[in-house]
């Protein structure tokens, strides 16, 4: 199957969007809500590309799974994490992250590096994600941001 040129594009430009989404959502030093809004948005927008992409297919490239499904998947996975809650997610794109969430390659890469899915990534698809695991999300989110903004700091140092 040969894919067009736009649809090869579509991964690694909703890479980019949910990327700068949790950035945004979680690790910015100060709130913005325009840039929260501005790429949850164009993250959800993606995701209905991507729905239509994925209508009557199992996989990104038809019916055989590859490196596309690999490349794509965390960043749907992680849609909650960039603040898109689960029932905004379109259907198409829900059921290819239960397809991938099914294989044990799937479940065996997120138990790594420390051995174990943590307790974030097993419930963030839980509809009450953000309340039940508030205190929880705050201090990851503090300390990953931390540390963005320190190596921001000591690259800004080398220049």
């Amino acid at each position: 199957m040969s894919l067009s040129f736009r649809d090869r594009r579509l991964p690694t430009i909703l890479i980019v969007f949910a990327l700068t989404a949790n950035h945004f959502y979680r690790y910015a030093p100060e709130k913005i809500q325009y840039g929260i809004e501005r790429y949850q948005n164009e993250t959800k927008r993606l995701y209905g590309v991507l729905d239509g992409m994925l209508e009557g297919k199992t996989w990104l490239v038809g019916e055989k799974y590859s490196i596309a499904d690999a490349y794509t998947f965390p960043w749907l996975f992680d849609a909650p994490w960039a603040g898109v809650r689960p029932n905004e997610v379109p259907k198409n794109v829900k059921a290819f992250i239960d397809r991938m969430m099914a294989r044990e390659a799937t479940q065996e890469g997120l138990k790594k590096p420390q051995d174990k899915l943590t307790d974030l990534a097993s419930t963030m698809w839980d509809d009450d994600f953000e309340e039940k695991q508030a205190e929880k999300i705050k201090g990851y989110a503090s300390s990953a941001s931390n540390w963005i903004m320190s190596g921001m700091k000591q690259d800004a140092a080398k220049k």
